[in-house]
């Protein structure tokens, strides 16, 4: 895993890059580099966890348009494997009196994808979108909505009014027996329709409790596309 996250950093630096024990603190003083950009760092990895600690130990010869310190310190998330969307609820109560119904908006505002994911479906030379659905008893659906679609990339970020990335319904009396899903889906040019993966939000999850204990005000959450 270290290993993949050094060759990244080697591309994006596009320079040529030298690795170091733990125990050596300087950057290579080998008169053979001479003039050749050059970066020393030291990495580190705890098990179980997503970040790999890479610390900058110094740099020479390189263009100044690089902007890199002497020493510096930064670190680098591991990619994730799993496929996320970021999920938004918001509740608001209606005022009875002035026969105002209780409302709930969904939406997703994120995507992220691993890059070997967003090959394949690259590959597949289809737009993707985010279908969302409010169902009824995990079966009927009472009210859905499309998201707009786009092309498979590493990060999406959805915008409200430009992308249809969110949906509003009236909450029946019984709001405990629906179930919000979103599903991440794809229509080839040629063939049926196909799901990649969903997120359910619902009674006794986390989100859904937080957002109907917070009225008006809007709870994020990412979830794992399954």
């Amino acid at each position: 895993m270290a290993v993949s996250a050094v060759t990244s950093i080697k591309k994006v630096i596009g320079y040529k890059v030298s690795t170091k024990k733990d125990s050596e603190t300087s950057v290579p003083t080998d008169d053979s580099l001479a003039l050749v950009p050059t970066v020393g760092f030291r990495v580190g990895y705890k098990m179980g966890t997503t970040k790999l600690q890479v610390r900058v130990l110094g740099a020479r010869h390189l263009p100044a348009k690089v902007g890199m310190a002497p020493v510096s310190g930064y670190t680098v998330k591991i990619e994730e494997k799993n496929s996320q969307l970021e999920v938004t609820l918001c509740y608001y109560p209606g005022n009875p009196e002035e026969g105002e119904t209780d409302t709930l908006t969904i939406g997703v505002s994120k995507l992220r994808w691993s890059i070997q994911t967003t090959r394949e479906y690259e590959q597949k030379n289809a737009l993707l979108y985010v279908k969302l659905d409010v169902l009824e008893d995990g079966v009927r659906s009472i009210k859905s909505s499309k998201t707009r679609r786009f092309s498979p990339s590493i990060s999406v970020h959805f915008q409200p009014d430009k992308d249809k990335s969110t949906l509003s319904l009236q909450l029946p009396p019984n709001r405990e027996s629906l179930i919000c899903r979103f599903s991440l889906c794809t229509k080839p040019n040629f063939g049926k329709k196909l799901v990649f993966g969903r997120v359910v939000v619902g009674p006794g999850s986390e989100q859904w409790d937080k957002a109907f204990q917070t009225p008006t005000l809007t709870r994020t959450q990412w979830h794992s596309i399954r």
